[in-house]
């Protein structure tokens, strides 16, 4: 009877000892598994063009990054300011420039790769692409 009893106390802390390896790898999996989503937070310099290539204008943008949500400010070569808000979701992100002067907000997708940004924009009729590298 002694004989059994020690070994159940042995299989119960084996089993114990197991069950807690067990418990930590899964901690340790879900842990590497999740990823910071990438950031477009810093300044940005670029520049943005029409399809037809008939204009072309550089710019900057100062953004910020609260989880999902992009917020800014923007600035093009002829010194107008812009608000920038907008939301980034993976690598992918949208973006709303409202030029402080007025003019009608210009719609901005794309994409981050790296240190650049590169996408499209969109403004009543007019399209065109648009980049900018991390500064």
């Amino acid at each position: 009877m002694c004989t059994r009893t020690r070994l159940e106390e042995f299989a119960n802390r084996v089993n114990s000892r197991v069950a807690l390896m067990l418990g930590l790898c899964v901690a340790m999996f879900s842990c590497s598994s999740e990823t910071t989503p990438p950031s477009v937070a810093g300044r940005w310099e670029g520049a943005w063009k029409t399809e037809d290539g008939s204009f072309s204008e550089k710019f900057s943008f100062q953004l910020q990054v609260d989880g999902q949500v992009i917020h800014g400010q923007g600035l093009d070569e002829k010194g107008v300011s812009a608000k920038v808000s907008g939301k980034i979701n993976d690598s992918s992100l949208t973006l709303k420039i409202s030029p402080e002067n007025g003019e009608k907000p210009i719609q901005f997708t794309g994409r981050l790769e790296k240190d650049t940004l590169q996408g499209t924009w969109k403004v009543d009729a007019g399209t065109g692409s648009w980049s900018a590298v991390r500064k």
